[in-house]
């Protein structure tokens, strides 16, 4: 199109402005750089169209606010009595995103403040308390005394001289557990106070945020001509929504309640000659952790019956830490490693097998024949006492106990033939309470030696059972070694007639090469009045994963000629709940 000259522009411009007054009652005038636009202006009817036809005036606002300020202020009025007001809304977000910034200035001092007065403000969140910064502080000392041994007792290891060098490697191993265990105690307390909760000034700025997200929402509903009028950017503002997710709410919730969640189980496939052939499920097991206090933990674990095809509860337990070296107890002692007390339902400290229970840490995959056919397994309710005192250890516990059976021949009348015929009958024999502890004594770091007893008392008061027993530990370089004896004696009261004396013994080695590991087990069992029962067992494995593991178990009945073989795969987290076990 030909250019207009430059007298035409301003007559042109009050002609348009003069028309659009009379027909629009106010409605701004269109800009004259483009002659060709005035024609449009006489369809007033295209205001009622969807909002995305009128989105090219946004390019005009800026241009009214400078040449037409008085119009603009009275056009808003007469909006205001219908929808939003747009300069309002501006100068609220404006508002809010300067109190915002206010906000930030007052945290940036109260953190000045805060580190003036001994605070310490890490990254993120976390806070650390004066408390906390000693502890950790001791912790960290620790550690680099132990590094310090470490490097010495390397040196010692790589001079070459056999004997020093045996001792040495044995304090290296048991520094470097060490060091990882602190290690883990500073990551727990960093992680406790990283879930508390944020400081006040904190969720204000957040919750200015989340109101100028709403106001810009708010402009943005369909069928607002507010639309046309886009709000400047501020401040850089998290996109939060009101409603917060699940996921947040659950974070939330964590930060107030934090909860450790354990995990473990196997799957296995059995060739067995004293039953079916065929997949299933060894153990499966939830477990959680909540620390209610620095010395008080709260313990549940959940477990699959794979016989009864249901979950059943495994342990619930309150620990209460009372004298130790570490953080983490109600008093502290340089003498004594740990010590509690501990209420609940819980694997009971007989014997070495217990801490073996949970098929991620038992490398064979069948238990001890010893165990087996006496307490097996036992998991019962009560309260026990544990202390550790390096060079030896002491648990000791009253629980309800369990019951017996035994078969005796008793002579039946039959009818039918009009004789004495003999059957089998089967008695059971009630406990109601039983008391038992475990002494160890820890010679050198690669060697325990302990005894282990139990006595069940029936519903008169008497003792009417017992267990005893004797047990080896041995572990260095690579190499475990392991032995137990066990004393089973029913009817230990008046019943004469009844009494059973059993007894067995296990020992198990096993040599860790990396990712690959072997062992073997050789059980033998002594029923009262039968034969005698031994099993031979032998296993290979492989982790497979930082927490995962494919085993191989045959095992043979010496006596029956009866063999099984078993599959495994195995995974998830080791859990530790009981007293000395963490």
């Amino acid at each position: 199109m030909r250019k207009i000259r430059a007298p035409r522009p301003i007559l042109v411009g009050l002609c348009t402005l003069v028309v659009m007054l009379c027909c629009f009652g106010g409605v701004q005038a269109q800009k004259p750089a483009k002659p060709q636009k005035p024609p449009t202006a006489t369809k007033p009817a295209t205001k009622k169209k969807p909002a995305t036809k009128k989105k090219p005036a946004v390019k005009t606002k800026p241009a009214i606010k400078k040449k037409q300020p008085k119009q603009a202020k009275k056009a808003a009025p007469k909006k205001s009595k219908t929808k939003p007001n747009l300069a309002e809304l501006q100068v609220t977000v404006e508002n809010q995103e300067r109190a915002n910034a206010e906000l930030r200035q007052e945290i940036a001092e109260l953190k000045s403040a805060l580190a003036e007065a001994g605070v310490v403000r890490s990254t993120g969140t976390v806070v650390l308390s004066h408390t906390e910064q000693e502890q950790i502080s001791v912790l960290e000392q620790q550690i680099t005394e132990l590094e310090a041994q470490v490097k010495t007792d390397q040196q010692t290891v790589d001079s070459g001289e056999e004997a020093a060098a045996a001792e040495a490697g044995i304090r290296v191993k048991a520094a470097t557990g060490r060091i990882a265990a602190l290690k883990r105690e500073i990551a727990g307390i960093r992680a406790a106070a990283a879930d508390r909760s944020e400081l006040t000034l904190s969720e204000q700025v957040e919750k200015n945020a989340r109101e100028i997200e709403t106001l810009r929402r708010q402009r943005a509903a369909p069928g607002d001509d507010s639309t046309s009028a886009p709000i400047e950017e501020g401040p850089d503002i998290p996109d939060e929504a009101d409603d917060e997710s699940l996921f947040e709410q659950l974070s939330d919730l964590g930060g107030l309640l934090p909860v450790e969640v354990f995990a473990f189980g196997d799957f296995q496939y059995r060739w067995d000659e004293h039953g079916p052939d065929g997949f299933a499920i060894g153990q499966l097991e939830l477990d959680l952790d909540q620390e209610l206090a620095d010395y008080l933990t709260i313990s549940a674990a959940v477990a699959y019956d794979a016989e009864g095809e249901k979950f059943t509860l495994r342990a619930f337990t309150a620990d209460g830490r009372l004298i130790g070296r570490e953080y983490g107890h109600l008093f502290r002692s340089d003498f004594i490693e740990t010590s509690g007390l501990m209420f609940g339902k819980f694997d009971v400290p007989f014997g070495i097998d217990y801490l073996d229970y949970p098929s991620i840490d038992r490398p064979l995959i069948t238990r001890p024949l010893a165990v087996a056919a006496t307490h097996n397994s036992w998991n019962d309710l009560g309260v026990q006492f544990y202390l550790d005192a390096s060079v030896f250890n002491v648990i000791v516990y009253g629980l309800n106990g369990f019951d017996y059976q035994t078969q005796e021949m008793v002579q039946v009348w039959n009818e039918q033939t009009d004789q004495f015929e003999l059957m089998e009958n089967t008695l059971n024999w009630e406990m109601v309470v039983a008391f038992g502890g475990r002494v160890g004594v820890q010679p050198v770091e690669a060697l325990e030696v302990g005894g282990s007893m139990a006595a069940f008392f029936d519903k008169d008061s008497k003792m009417d059972m017992m267990l005893g027993g004797a047990d080896l530990t041995f572990d260095l370089a690579g190499f475990t070694a392991k032995g137990e004896y066990i004393y089973h004696w029913e009817g230990a009261s008046q019943k004469k007639e009844i009494e059973r004396k059993n007894h067995g013994i296990y020992g198990q080695g096993m040599y860790d090469f990396d990712p690959f590991f072997i062992v073997g087990r050789y059980s033998m069992f002594w029923p009262d009045d039968e034969d005698e029962m031994r099993q031979l067992s032998a296993g290979i494995g492989v982790r497979v994963l930082k927490n995962a593991e494919i085993r191989f178990e045959y095992s043979t009945d010496l006596d029956d000629n009866l063999n099984l073989a078993i599959l495994q795969l195995v995974g998830g987290t080791a859990w530790q709940p009981t007293g000395l076990r963490r």
